[in-house]
């Protein structure tokens, strides 16, 4: 329903995030970097979000992004692949801790 206002401030946010990593991602402080690290993973967020309220509702880019969301997969691939790699090394870390 307001998708044109929604991609509008989206792709504002966009500039301001890319002018926000460019002035702070050439610092020698590691505060500033770690902002410039927030800000450049703001960015990718704002791309996704405008890639999803400008895609028409039988496209395929709609289709992998409302997928990502629900856990959804082309049949015969494992939902979330990534997610349990990230707990097994999570659970074998605990394993190897010394407490």
């Amino acid at each position: 329903m307001h998708h044109i206002q929604i991609v509008t401030f989206g792709s504002v946010a966009i500039v301001f995030a890319v002018i926000g990593v460019d002035q702070t991602i050439y610092s020698h402080s590691a505060s500033l970097d770690a902002v410039a690290a927030g800000w450049l993973i703001l960015a990718m967020v704002d791309i996704l979000w405008v890639l999803y309220f400008t895609s028409e509702e039988d496209s395929l880019s709609l289709y992998l992004l409302n997928s990502l969301g629900t856990g959804i997969c082309w049949p015969g691939l494992a939902p979330v692949p990534w997610l349990w790699l990230s707990l097994e090394m999570l659970r074998l870390q605990t394993i190897q801790s010394p407490s």
